[in-house]
Parts: structure tokens; sequence; C-alpha cells
């Protein structure tokens, strides 16, 4: 198992930190190459490409709308280009977190516990269709998919 892929409604409410509860990121640098997400106001949401997790967390218990969002949580300062599935594993980033067309989330994570701690917040909050992704799925597609939109 390398990620989890699940459906969220759409609409405006804090589903990054539903999704990510009980997972410890502190030690987490949180970069966003796409981030279309927007406040209850029509303002952006995220209006940098980096964040220090504790900033992070807090400005993800607000309320937004996803139109598209693409994260990569590194462990460490070391933030390196992630191009292809490749590129992720031989990076300190260990854990992607993509939402496209407001409603579809894939997350890829080396840390096999966090996948699994996703999927029970996935199905604490009613996320639908939930799956996970193996080696043996299209996940190389989907990366090579990843670096096309940003």
């Amino acid at each position: 198992m390398i990620g989890i892929k699940f459906e969220i409604d759409n609409d405006y409410n804090s589903f990054l930190s539903k999704i990510l509860l009980g997972i410890n990121t502190k030690s987490y640098k949180w970069y966003m190459p796409l981030g279309e997400v927007i406040d209850q106001d029509e303002n952006l949401f995220f209006s940098k490409s980096f964040y220090k997790d504790n900033y992070f967390r807090k400005k993800i218990r607000e309320r937004y709308y996803i139109i598209h969002l693409i994260s990569h949580g590194f462990m460490d300062a070391n933030v390196t280009e992630i191009n292809n599935y490749n590129d992720y594993i031989n990076s300190s980033c260990n854990i992607v977190i993509s939402i496209i067309d407001s409603t579809i989330v894939n997350i890829y994570s080396k840390d096999a516990k966090l996948l699994k701690r996703i999927e029970r917040n996935a199905k604490e909050n009613k996320f639908t269709n939930i799956k996970y992704i193996y080696k043996d799925n299209d996940y190389q597609e989907w990366f090579k998919k990843m670096t096309i939109i940003y």
C-alpha cells in the first residue's frame, strides 16, 4: 500500500484538518506547488508556497473551499522538487496530498500507519469511495499528471 484515495463533499469545510486529525506532523514543512482554495469571502486561502506545520495546522481548522490542491509534507527542511514517483521516494517528503475537482482526494505516504489513520478519519467523516492505492495501480501515471498540473 502506497496511498489512499476517497471523495469528499463539494462544500466549504475544514477537510484537511479532518483528514490529518491525530497525525503527528510537528516537524513537517508544507510545500504547496498548487493551491486554488478560497475562504467564504472568496479570498485566496493559501497565499504562500511554504508553511511551517504549526501555522498550516491552525489555518486548516478554518472553513474553506478546495478547488484544486497539491501539498507536500516534508519531514525536514530539505524541500526538493517532486516530478515523479522516484523523486518522491528519494525525498524527505512523507505525504503528498492532492485534491482535484473539489472532491477527489489522493494521498500518498511512505508510512502505512499514517495511511491507516487517514482511512479511519475518512470513515469517521463519512467520506466515500475509500480505496487503497498499491504499486500495481496507476500511481506512476498519477505522478506524471500531478507534474502537468503545476
